[in-house]
């Protein structure tokens, strides 16, 4: 979050005008033989004064409000040199600073050894941690935390070169056409899921070494983290747990292999890649459901049919489900479906049937257009829908009876924002004017 940025219409100009028209007024004061006398430009040194200390001669600018858990928002004002951070509570229209600035500065300076930068705030950013009740700021290259109830600053210790790049996702493949796949990290933070050889493998941040998951890929029939599209609801899916984790394994060694010739040797070489043509076989995608510990595979019990998409869309709360999309090829069916992750077993939940496609995939499916939402913990579900020939939301329990339609109207809903599942409130974006069919409200 950073609040020193200052962008003031018309601050510029004023301050010109108020610098030029004393000059004039001195100027018509003086002797006319003194008019035409050259006067010397500021030095360097001078220029670069003035420079600095123009940010400090303006005030206000632009709000940002940056909303807190409580419903209270919180903005920067002031000079940089002498910022404040407000809270604002818009119920009681009260303003208070977030900060005892004085006893912050004090709390630091016992740390650093020397008075702090600036007159006001010392740092440029900050984040909140542990639920907004601890911040986290950064200066002169140093980390530290403060507690807000007791002001007590300490350092926070930084990791080594070599364990931030063990806890960094590594690149496993680029094919110069699709978006790059990286290595994906589970929610524990110690597992990065990687492919190799066609195969799949594990590797700890802890200590880097490396754990095979999978032995039996090879070319054209290998395991993935990720699909060939842009799509992010492709990736891999870890559970709750992080000891599980959906993956695909792709088939495509009846598909159609198109010649890639490459000129610029002395000889050239010709590569072959999987192509799927319109009309033609295309490769055949299943789900597998990968255990860590056990290092055993768990198969979707799907039927082997190649005129299909498949993707992951995440797991229920529990860990008790994998939820996936299956598309026919025409993109005119799609059904939301639940795998147990133990026996493999799938079920439908919902299925959407369209005489043209089904709503906002075109050509290549992208899964993560926010179709589904999860709500209660996994208990519900919203789902955005153009079954009437406006996208609208539909509520959901997850065994896929329907509750209730929540929006309707001709205007098109885009995207949920947030849901306030004990307020009982939805926020969403959608277009709503004729006029301006395009804004995004």
């Amino acid at each position: 979050m950073s609040f020193r940025t200052r962008f003031v219409a018309g601050s510029a100009a004023a301050l010109l005008a108020a610098s030029i028209i004393p000059s004039l007024q001195a100027a018509l004061a003086l002797p006319q033989q003194l008019k035409h006398r050259s006067v010397a430009p500021p030095g360097r040194e001078e220029m670069y004064r003035r420079a600095r200390t123009f940010a400090a001669m303006t005030r206000g600018g632009v709000v940002r409000a940056r909303w807190m858990a409580d419903g209270s928002f919180w903005y920067a004002d002031g000079a940089p040199d002498n910022t404040v951070i407000y809270k604002v509570d818009p119920a009681a229209k009260a303003k208070t600073p977030l900060f005892d600035t004085p006893r912050l500065r004090a709390a630091l300076a016992s740390v650093l050894g020397h008075e702090p930068p600036y007159r006001g705030l010392p740092f440029e950013t900050f984040g909140f941690l542990d639920r907004e009740r601890t911040i986290r700021f950064s200066l002169a290259g140093q980390d530290y935390v403060m507690p807000l109830a007791t002001y007590s600053i300490s350092k926070l210790t930084m990791p080594s070169r070599q364990e931030l790049e063990r806890g960094e996702p590594r690149l496993v493949r680029d094919d110069g056409v699709n978006p790059q796949v990286r290595e994906s990290l589970s929610p524990d933070g110690r597992w990065l899921l990687g492919e190799k050889g066609y195969n799949l493998y594990a590797r700890s941040t802890y200590d880097g070494r490396e754990v095979p998951l999978t032995t039996d890929g090879v070319e054209h029939f290998e395991w993935r983290i990720g699909a060939l599209d842009n799509s992010r609801a492709a990736l891999a899916k870890w559970a709750p747990d992080s000891f599980r984790v959906g993956v695909m394994k792709r088939d495509d060694r009846e598909v159609w292999k198109q010649p890639i010739v490459h000129h610029l040797k002395q000889n050239d070489e010709v590569e072959f890649a999987p192509l799927a043509k319109a009309g033609a076989r295309m490769g055949l995608t299943q789900i597998y459901v990968v255990d860590l510990l056990a290092r055993t595979q768990v198969k979707a019990q799907l039927p082997d049919e190649n005129d299909r998409y498949l993707a992951m869309f995440g797991w229920l709360a529990d860990g008790s489900e994998l939820l996936f999309h299956r598309m026919s090829r025409d993109h005119k069916k799609m059904q939301l479906m639940g795998m147990n992750p133990d026996s493999g077993a799938v079920r439908t939940i919902l299925e959407e049937t369209q005489k043209t496609f089904v709503r906002g995939l075109g050509t290549v499916p992208r899964w993560d257009s926010g179709l589904v939402t999860l709500i209660d913990g996994g208990k519900r579900l919203l789902y955005l829908s153009e079954r009437d020939g406006w996208d609208h939301l539909y509520l959901y329990n997850i065994n896929g009876t329907l509750v209730r339609r929540l929006t309707t109207g001709q205007f098109p809903v885009l995207r949920v924002v947030d849901v306030d599942a004990k307020g009982g409130w939805i926020y969403f974006t959608a277009h709503g004017e004729a006029s301006r069919p395009y804004d995004t409200h």
